[in-house]
């Protein structure tokens, strides 16, 4: 809701009318011709017998195939392997962002789990994270990227603004302190959602810092549509949501 995954959409987007069309829905839109590649909306296959998250497998295979060449690529991904169980997803994403963040690429990565950014700080990448308000007994967003990791909780928050029974709520925040206190959820800083209080956190983003590597570039700015893109070469940032 906050625009984590539109934010990565949009730069896919304009990285494909870049390389195609020399336009953009930005006001600037500067990068070099890279390959690119996204797994943002999988699902399954009945006619092929393969379930979502086998797709996932194969869809992120392909990827991780073609990090291995020499040639630049941007990644995108949202909510990494999310079709199995989060002890394994967060692994098996930790490792996956990992080898893909090698080599001359660009990454972007989408998550709810605190866990697997705090964890990618290992690799290099930057967090980032969007977030809202809560005004009037509604959510507000400002859809603005915030530096720095996520810091508050609002799932269960945003089922309270919708009037969900006050005995399910209590219940679903007992539950989350006691997994939190079983280690269930490693984040270094968590704070519980409040009734009274008016600032909630978003899903994580994370962007890493760039090694300079000649010829590699990425740079934006939003939100006017059908300016030229530009393109030059030089040293610049790596990417991940």
């Amino acid at each position: 809701m906050s625009g984590k995954t539109t934010f990565i959409r949009t730069v896919m987007l304009n990285a494909l009318l870049g390389e195609t069309l020399c336009t953009c829905f930005a006001e600037r839109f500067t990068a070099p011709y890279m390959r690119l590649h996204s797994s943002i909306r999988i699902s399954d296959d009945i006619t092929e017998g393969t379930s979502y998250y086998l797709q996932e497998v194969l869809t992120v295979k392909r990827l991780l195939e073609d990090a291995d060449r020499p040639a630049a690529c941007l990644f995108v991904l949202d909510e990494l392997f999310k079709g199995t169980n989060t002890t394994e997803r967060i692994a098996a994403g930790k490792a996956v962002l990992a080898r893909l963040n090698r080599g001359p690429h660009i990454v972007l990565a989408a998550t709810h789990d605190i866990e697997l950014a705090e964890l990618l700080r290992g690799d290099g990448y930057e967090l980032h994270h969007f977030r809202e308000e809560v005004a009037d007994g509604r959510l507000v967003f400002d859809y603005c990227l915030h530096t720095g990791p996520l810091t508050t909780r609002n799932a269960i928050r945003i089922l309270e603004l919708y009037d969900y029974p006050p005995e399910l709520i209590a219940e679903a925040y007992d539950t989350q302190q006691k997994l939190l206190g079983n280690g269930y959820n490693r984040a270094r800083s968590v704070q519980k959602p409040e009734r009274a209080q008016n600032r909630t956190g978003s899903p994580a983003a994370i962007f890493r810092p760039y090694a300079p590597v000649p010829n590699r570039a990425i740079s934006a700015a939003s939100a006017t549509c059908g300016s030229p893109a530009r393109r030059h070469r030089s040293a610049g940032r790596k990417s991940a949501i």
